[in-house]
């Protein structure tokens, strides 16, 4: 068995250094990769989930008008605007997008 004694060379200090520190990155690296694939997958969910909420947000409009919506309604429709009134005053604007 060989038993390695601590060295007087800083560079093969460093090196080593540099190999644990290459070996940590790549394990981040993977996890990133992986959360950047898990978070394009729940964006896709969330936009199709959108989508549908608004089909449905449009129907029901249809029903009661649009002037009758729930402003927490708005919050979920990517049909939803932000007005600004002047100053410091703002109002939700909700457009129905599916209007021919």
């Amino acid at each position: 068995m060989i038993v390695n004694f601590p060295s007087n060379d800083p560079a093969a200090a460093i090196l080593t250094q540099l190999r644990n520190r290459m070996e940590e990155l790549d394990s981040i690296y993977e996890k990133l990769e992986v959360s950047h694939g898990l978070l394009n997958t729940l964006e896709q969910f969330a936009s199709t989930a959108e989508r549908d909420y608004d089909t449905c947000l449009t129907q029901y409009a249809n029903l009661v008008g649009a002037e009758n919506l729930e402003a927490e309604m708005l919050h979920y429709s990517q049909n939803t605007k932000a007005v600004h009134d002047g100053d410091l005053t703002w109002h939700l604007e909700w457009e129905n997008n599916d209007e021919d």
